[in-house]
């Protein structure tokens, strides 16, 4: 596997999640989790307070670099791990902080990923990127939705996206007889 590999098996993602709940790590969880399920950058996840995801269903984001104000819909399973790790927690704390209350930076959150992956036998090639590659990956084989993805992760073209989320399908398969 290339460095950020895709994760395309769902027994792989259950795998992790299963290894941060039996470690009570709910926070790293949470993380994981919206990190596949929504495709946001890591410094975006980061940046979140708790107020940003207190009782939504979406996260909105729109500030000097993401002028195009991205909505990120939650799903479930997001929303149940978000109640379980912001409990009562002030909106204006970060909502992945660190064990002195600070806010987690993407350093110690490289550690404790390749933790988790090392210890699960997954090391080679698995990174933080595999997240938003993932995510990306499990979109498009859901949706179909390439014009999506690539506005997403701000691609220029479809191959680069396609490749980006491990696809090395030729869109010229894709051709349908037209009778117009």
């Amino acid at each position: 596997m290339e460095a950020g590999s895709v994760i395309k098996d769902k027994k792989v993602l259950r795998s992790i999640k299963d290894y941060y709940k039996k470690q009570g790590n709910w926070r790293d969880l949470l993380l994981f989790t919206l990190g596949i399920n929504t495709g946001m950058r890591l410094n975006e996840l980061l940046d979140l307070n708790v107020g940003d995801v207190r009782d939504k269903n979406n996260i909105n984001l729109s500030d000097s670099t993401n002028i195009s104000g991205k909505k990120f819909p939650l799903n479930q399973e997001v929303q149940n791990l978000i109640k379980k790790v912001i409990g009562n927690k002030p909106d204006e704390m970060p909502l992945f902080e660190s064990s002195i209350g600070r806010r987690i930076e993407r350093t110690t959150v490289y550690r404790n990923f390749k933790e988790v992956v090392r210890n699960i036998g997954l090391d080679k090639g698995i990174t933080l990127a595999s997240l938003r590659k993932t995510f990306g990956y499990h979109y498009y084989n859901s949706f179909g939705d390439l014009l999506f993805l690539q506005w997403l992760f701000n691609q220029k073209n479809a191959q680069e996206t396609m490749k980006y989320i491990g696809l090395n399908e030729d869109l010229s398969s894709r051709f349908k007889v037209m009778n117009l």
